[in-house]
C-alpha cells in the first residue's frame, strides 16, 4: 500500500485523487475499515478527504457509497448459506423465497403481466373516467395521520 509522500513537520504533500488512491480507497472500505483508518493508513489529511467528499471529486462521495453498498452485499452474500442452514424452517423459507424472487427474477419473480382490453370503452367514456378520477384525487388533502406520523391521504379537508 502506497501511503502518500509527507512533509518534514509529517503533513501530507500535495494530495490528488489518482487512480492509484481511488483503488486503495475502494480495497480498504469493502474491506471494512473506518474512514478515520483509511486516511491515517493512505496519509491523506482529514480536510482533502473531506474536501473531496463535499465536492464529489472525480465520483469521490459516489463511489464511497457504492464502495460500502459493496461490502454489505458481500457480508449479505456470506450470511446466505449460514441462514439456509439454520434450524428454523421459517428462516429457510424465508430466505429461499428471497433468493429466488431476487437472484431468479426472470423465473421466479412475482411480477405479472396483465393484459387490458379497453377496445369496448369508447375514447369519450375513457375520458370522463379519467377526469372524474382525477377531479377525486385533486380534492383529496394531505393531513397529519392521527399519532402525527406523516401525512396521510384524506378525502375531506381537516
Amino acid at each position: 500500500m502506497t501511503k502518500i509522500p509527507v512533509t518534514a513537520e509529517g503533513e501530507a504533500e500535495s494530495t490528488r485523487l489518482d487512480e492509484e488512491i481511488t483503488l486503495q480507497v475502494r480495497k480498504l472500505v469493502v474491506e471494512g475499515n473506518l474512514y478515520k483508518v483509511i486516511r491515517e493508513q493512505l496519509g491523506i489529511k482529514e480536510s482533502t478527504w473531506d474536501s473531496w467528499v463535499y465536492r464529489d471529486t472525480q465520483g469521490f462521495r459516489t463511489n464511497l457509497t457504492r464502495w460500502k453498498a459493496e461490502r454489505f452485499l458481500r457480508q449479505a452474500e456470506d450470511n446466505v448459506p449460514v441462514l439456509l442452514d439454520a434450524k428454523s424452517e421459517n428462516v429457510k423459507a424465508d430466505m429461499t423465497k428471497f433468493i429466488l424472487e431476487t437472484g431468479g427474477k426472470e423465473v421466479y419473480s412475482k411480477k405479472q403481466e396483465i393484459d387490458i382490453d379497453l377496445s369496448h370503452i369508447s375514447d369519450a367514456d375513457l375520458d370522463a373516467r379519467i377526469k372524474q378520477s382525477l377531479a377525486a384525487l385533486s380534492q383529496a388533502t394531505v393531513s397529519p395521520t392521527p399519532g402525527g406520523e406523516g401525512p396521510a391521504l384524506a378525502s375531506e379537508p381537516a
